[in-house]
This record gives C-alpha cells, structure tokens and sequence, in this order.
C-alpha cells in the first residue's frame, strides 16, 4: 500500500495559494483538541502569521489530488527543529504522515540537527505514531528523533 501511496502523493513547499488550507486545517485540530492552543485563529491573524513564516519555516502541503495535509518544521535552539503534522481526517491511518515525514527529512537534509515533537499527554495517537517513525520519549510530552551525526 506504501508504494501506490507514493506513487499518488505530490510533497511541496508552501505557497501563498495554500493560506486558506493551513488555516482551515489548523482550526480544525483546535477543535479537535489536537493542538496545544485552544484559541481558534481568526483569518487576518492566520494570513500575518503565514506571510512571517513562509520565510523562515520549512512548511510543505501533502497532495493527492487535493491538500490533504501538512508538515511544519519550525527552528528549535541550536541546530534542532520542532516538527508539526497535520492530516485531514479523511485521509488519516493510511500512512500518508509517514511518508510525508520520510519525504520532508530527506528534502530539509536532517542528518544535520534533531528533530522534536511537542504531544499533548491526551493525544494518544499521535504519540503511537511519532514512536512508530523512531522518535524517542525523551520527558513527558516531548519526543526527538536524534538524526544529527
């Protein structure tokens, strides 16, 4: 199933076209509870937030025919970066973070740094899957994936 995954999937970097779909997106998971802030963004707030971060922040949209998610690493002390995943739900448990994980640590070149995930302690699944993709439980809450050689 992983490789006729591949096969579909289209990964690329963040475009001022897709403000609206990590808007819609990152609403959703606070809704959900998913996310560690409880505060729904408004669209003014969310369109200043992505014009910053588009510069500075590694963000790719994850395509099968439409958006279906993202991945956001975001700088984390020195030589380190904090990962942020989101999938529709629609397309959630047929691997597509993993593959866009796989994808996107080869694409930022990660043998250079570590990378961490920040888990609400209610959020079970995400938690099976960031140690299902080799991230270590290093306190409660925060797991790495030590990559840096």
């Amino acid at each position: 199933m992983l490789k006729l995954l591949k096969k579909k999937i289209k990964i690329k970097k963040i475009s001022r076209n897709d403000v609206r779909f990590l808007y819609n997106i990152y609403n959703e998971n606070i809704e959900k509870g998913n996310f560690f802030s409880k505060k729904k963004l408004n669209y003014l707030d969310h369109k200043i937030w992505f014009n910053q971060k588009k510069s500075n922040s590694l963000i790719f949209i994850c395509i099968k025919k439409v958006k279906i998610g993202y991945i956001r690493y975001d700088e984390y002390k020195k030589d380190n970066y904090k990962v942020s995943i989101a999938i529709k739900d629609s397309s959630k448990n047929k691997g597509v973070g993993k593959l866009l994980l796989k994808k996107t640590l080869k694409k930022i070149n990660s043998k250079k740094f570590n990378v961490f995930a920040y888990i609400k302690r209610s959020n079970d699944i995400s938690k099976k899957f960031f140690l299902s993709c080799n991230f270590k439980m290093v306190e409660s809450g925060k797991y790495m994936l030590k990559v840096k050689k």
